[in-house]
């Protein structure tokens, strides 16, 4: 991914990675702060501490929240999102370069990372990257829109995951796909379905072979910063490393799903217009790298 660093290093991230494969969770809490309270909280030296522990704590990172599990309460993940990248601010990078039309370029990374405590954790546990040039081009190869499509990355899994908006008639429904050649079943489809009534942003996770509802991601309506459950209920899938990992980033991109969905719609009129062309920066370039050929140059 393009905000990754090198092959080795997830190597080494992977070495770090404390995680025990047989845990098991039903219920996990996605909470994102207020503003005063991630100010209060988080103090430069504290973030010195990450960067150290972690080279995947890219440049623009800071931390917007939490991820904590009912089963086990010491065990907690940090939100850590890239502002650089999706730069709000009217005098930014993103406001510099491109003008009135920064918005259309701003791209969502959430990463996860184990609490750091006593000294131990601050390891990278998963990415979230938004691909604004893939989301355009499947938008306009439906000819409906928006259609988002995110990577997600995530330790000791050699398959990049791709979360991709589907085509609906009505509501918002993503898909992914997850490789497992230990399994019996080596490929499970997995759709995450928009609730049509409800008072938050909620979701609902089914599995697309059997049509059954596996896991439920519902929104805390009246939570200052942002807050989603997340309700596991396949008993296969409780103990799931890569399916709980998948979730929790989802329900950490619900906080930002509706402004994506705003700008890719929007980037789609200004270019279908004629008013804009689209030029991907560098780290977005980097996503379409062919692996293979990176691979043989190593």
């Amino acid at each position: 991914m393009s905000d990754e660093i090198s092959e080795d290093d997830m190597i080494i991230e992977e070495d770090m990675e404390e995680e025990d494969e047989d845990e098991v969770f039903e219920e996990i809490v996605v909470n994102f702060w207020r503003t005063g309270f991630h100010d209060a909280s988080f103090g430069i030296r504290q973030l010195d501490q990450y960067r150290a522990r972690s080279r995947q704590w890219s440049a623009g990172m800071q931390v917007r929240g939490d991820v904590t599990f009912k089963e086990k309460k010491d065990k907690k993940y940090i939100i850590g999102f890239n502002e650089e990248a999706w730069e709000e601010d009217e005098d930014g990078r993103l406001a510099k370069k491109h003008g009135k039309f920064a918005d259309l370029n701003s791209r969502v990374i959430i990463k996860l990372f184990s609490e750091l405590k006593d000294n131990r954790g601050g390891n990278w546990a998963g990415s979230l990257e938004l691909s604004i040039l893939e989301s355009l081009v499947l938008t306009i190869g439906e000819r409906v829109g928006p259609l988002p499509v995110f990577y997600l990355i995530l330790p000791r899994y050699p398959y990049i995951i791709r979360l991709i908006r589907s085509h609906t008639r009505m509501g918002q429904r993503y898909c992914f796909a997850l490789i497992d050649h230990k399994e019996k079943d080596p490929v499970r489809i997995f759709e995450i379905e928009k609730k049509m009534v409800a008072l938050g942003l909620d979701f609902r996770v089914e599995d697309s072979f059997t049509e059954k509802e596996v896991a439920k991601v519902d929104g805390k309506l009246l939570d200052i910063g942002g807050k989603w459950v997340i309700h596991i209920k396949d008993k296969a899938l409780k103990n799931n490393r890569i399916f709980r990992q998948v979730v929790i980033l989802f329900a950490c991109l619900c906080k930002f799903i509706e402004d994506v969905n705003e700008n890719i719609k929007n980037l789609h009129e200004q270019v279908v217009k004629k008013k804009y062309k689209f030029s991907p920066d560098y780290h977005e370039r980097t996503m379409f790298l062919n692996p293979r050929v990176a691979r043989r140059k190593a």
